[in-house]
Parts: structure tokens; sequence; C-alpha cells
């Protein structure tokens, strides 16, 4: 057991169990106009916690997710939450290959942690613009513990794909997302 003293400038809610992390030495991420296809595995696995720009990038035929935005938040514990990204005007074209029914959508953020009900880790993601071409299984966007989502002006050529929120709040989407929403009852909270 690592035991360690902390001292913050003001005063700060803890429990047991409740994870921090220090974001001094986080990375703030822009990625513009790239192209990724064919690839096996996923394209980026980000882990830059303030401060991401993915704009007019192209995914063709990315076997696991082309965005997975991860916090390691056990075992490696490398990596804090993601917050306020902005993903804009890319292109993602579902896999086609041998493994096209698992795979697990264009874009997924989520928390690594064994602990049921781990709440609103990421903050604020916008995605808008983007076109989701092709069936994305099981679904195309997959976001957990996000507190402040956007969706908004998105096209899917497949109106069967999902769109998939667990634990989230604080969630806009605009009508043009016409595709199957699949959100956790804390999704409604204003």
């Amino acid at each position: 057991i690592l035991e360690a003293e902390l001292t913050f400038a003001q005063p700060i809610a803890l429990q047991a169990g409740d994870y921090i992390s220090n974001g001094e030495y986080y990375p703030a991420l822009e990625l513009e106009r790239c192209t990724v296809k064919n690839q096996r595995g996923r394209a980026f696995c980000i882990q830059s916690t303030d401060r991401l720009t993915i704009r007019d990038c192209t995914f063709l035929n990315v076997a696991s997710p082309a965005l997975y935005l991860s916090t390691a938040v056990e075992y490696w514990y490398e990596a804090g939450p993601v917050s306020n990204a902005v993903i804009e005007g890319c292109r993602f074209e579902a896999f086609t290959g041998k493994k096209a029914g698992r795979m697990d959508g264009a874009i997924l953020a989520r928390v690594n942690s064994r602990h049921p009900g781990v709440s609103h880790v990421h903050r604020n993601i916008t995605i808008k613009n983007c076109s989701f071409e092709g069936r994305f299984a099981p679904r195309a966007i997959g976001l957990n513990a996000v507190d402040g989502v956007i969706l908004k002006d998105n096209q899917f050529t497949e109106k069967d794909n999902r769109i998939e929120m667990n634990n989230c709040h604080g969630v806009e989407i605009s009508a043009q997302d016409p595709v199957h929403i699949l959100l956790s009852d804390e999704n409604l909270q204003p």
C-alpha cells in the first residue's frame, strides 16, 4: 500500500474510493486533417486531459474505435479524465473485416474502473458535423461518465446505428442526429 499526504490550496470533499490525479503535466492535443485507414487496432487512444481538438480527420476501415478517449484509473494509473474535447468535421467509415460485428464503435469515451457508479469523470465532449458511414456494431458512439455532452449536426448513413450513453449528465442532442439513442435514466438530469 502506497501512502501519501496531499495538501490542497482549498478544502475539497473527498471520500474513500475517489480518484484524484495531477493534471499539471497532461498534454493538449490538436489533430487536424489526418487520415487513418485499414487499421486492425484502434486509430488513437487519447489520454489528453484538457484542450483536445480533432478536426477534419478521416478514419476508414478501423477495426477498433477510431477515437478512444480513455482514463486509466486502475492498474496502470497513467491517465486522467478527458475534458473540453471537440471532435468536428470528421468522417468515420465502418470496419468491414472479419471482426466487424465486434467493433466497439467509431468514438468511445469510457472509464476503466471496476467500481460501479463512477460518475462524471470526463467533462465537456462535443461531437459535431461528423459523418458515420456504414453499420457500426454495437454502436457508432459510446459515452460513459461524461458531464456535458453535445451531439450536433452529425450524419449517419445507417439509421440502425446507435449512440449509447451511460451515466452522463448535461446531454444536448440536435434533431439532426436521427439514430437510436440509448440513455440511462441518469442522462435525463438537466
